[in-house]
């Protein structure tokens, strides 16, 4: 009967044991998949994000390519038009935001983004592109969430909470926030770069749902 009794024991304890284990990874994973397909693609490595679709030297080259862009180096490969930033020009043959936003994909990676859904935060046509997600932004954790697994130069779709929609590509993602370069500034087709913090775009976003480019490198060599 003794032994019985430290089998039932022993038993106890394991039992005990597995059960607080599942308790930490069900907690685990409801906070990695918040957002569907982003956090459990992510790997930080030295404190920066690791990717599936792109090497360190990759997202360097898209690097590049942006600081080289916003300063006027590049013209837009569909019309020739400067993509620097304080131009004021329209894209696309008459195309605002998303005109520039498709310009910049064309030119650094050969890829032209499709139409916008019914929905306006998603797009219709993703040939060469892979959805990084899509949130209601109701929280700076969600906001931060989606743009943390975001590199340079990928493409952003989304509803302003005003009832607007936008495009804009990524510049930067730090831990505070989030640098974007856009076209459009005001209504006056102005291309111009601005940050942003979570909790600012929480408060001023509705729906936004971020593109990369399946095959993430830069095409462009000029």
């Amino acid at each position: 009967m003794e032994g019985s009794g430290k089998v039932i024991t022993v038993a106890f304890i394991f039992i005990a044991i597995m059960a607080i284990v599942a308790l930490v990874m069900g907690a685990i994973g409801a906070a990695t998949s918040s957002i569907s397909g982003v956090s459990d693609s992510l790997a930080t490595v030295a404190g920066e994000i690791a990717y599936s679709n792109a090497t360190p030297e990759d997202v360097a080259s898209v690097k590049a390519f942006l600081e080289r862009m916003k300063n006027g180096e590049i013209k837009c490969k569909y019309d020739r038009v400067s993509l620097g930033v304080g131009v004021k020009k329209s894209h696309h043959g008459g195309e605002q935001c998303k005109g520039y936003a498709k310009c910049v994909w064309e030119t650094c990676f050969g890829i032209t983004p499709g139409s916008t859904k019914k929905n306006r935060y998603e797009l219709n046509d993703t040939a060469g592109m892979q959805k990084v997600g899509t949130i209601k932004a109701d929280s700076p954790t969600k906001v931060k969430e989606l743009f943390t697994a975001a590199k340079p130069g990928d493409f952003i779709q989304m509803v302003w909470a005003s009832g607007g929609l936008h495009s804009a590509i990524v510049y930067s993602v730090t831990d505070g926030g989030t640098t974007w370069i856009q076209n459009n500034k005001g209504g006056n087709v102005t291309t111009w770069m601005q940050d942003y913090s979570w909790s600012t775009l929480a408060s001023s976003l509705n729906y936004v749902s971020i593109y990369t480019p399946t095959n993430y490198k830069l095409a462009y060599n000029n």
